[in-house]
């Protein structure tokens, strides 16, 4: 996979309009899918350096550690979550707060570079306010909240989530705002990789 081709996946998971028609009733702009399409790319990008180790947290955790090489990716991975920007801060938190019990995200996340030991929900609220709240973001967090959405999308695929949840308005809030987590990922991801090609 090229550069290109994740440039071009992003795009798609970025801006098409994800519809659905079921049971004679259209769900516009359905989150569910948008989420999908962003960890499909976010897999990809992921999965770029094979020497990274055989586990996924592994990859997600050598892929932070990658772009978080430079101080210059700080600003910029600021900028790039939108989740923070100020008219949306309350509506997001709200959003965060309110998430619901699963069994995925009630596990605690053993991962060495989580201090302190946490549940993969818990770790992902305190990263996400604390966020919101400093007005930065540090490697820490990014990859508190990126083990905390790959536990989300495990719950997509291995069939903790149905379409009763996916068509919930809160739900769909949730996955809308995980998206933009991802997305600011991916985007980052591709800005590092281009720089890398200029010099």
């Amino acid at each position: 996979m090229n550069l290109n081709n994740i440039k071009l996946s992003q795009k798609f998971a970025k801006e098409g309009i994800h519809s659905i028609n079921f049971e004679n009733k259209i769900y516009s702009d359905f989150k569910a899918t948008k989420f999908v399409y962003s960890m499909m790319t976010f897999n990809i990008i992921y999965d770029w350096n094979r020497n990274n180790g055989d586990r996924v947290w592994e990859k997600i955790e050598a892929l932070v550690d990658y772009l978080f090489e430079t101080n210059e990716n700080l600003e910029f991975f600021y900028s790039t979550f939108k989740i923070l920007n100020d008219k949306e801060a309350d509506k997001n938190i709200s959003v965060v707060i309110g998430i619901s019990d699963d069994d995925n995200i009630k596990k605690v996340n053993n991962s060495d570079n989580i201090r302190p030991k946490r549940t993969y929900k818990k770790a992902f609220i305190d990263s996400f306010k604390n966020m919101n709240n400093n007005g930065e973001v540090t490697k820490e967090e990014v990859l508190m909240m990126i083990l905390y959405l790959n536990q989300i999308r495990n719950n997509l695929f291995h069939g903790s989530k149905d379409i009763e949840h996916a068509v919930q308005s809160t739900q769909n809030s949730r996955l809308e705002l995980y998206s933009e987590i991802i997305l600011a990922v991916n985007d980052v991801f591709i800005k590092v990789k281009q720089s890398e090609q200029k010099v």
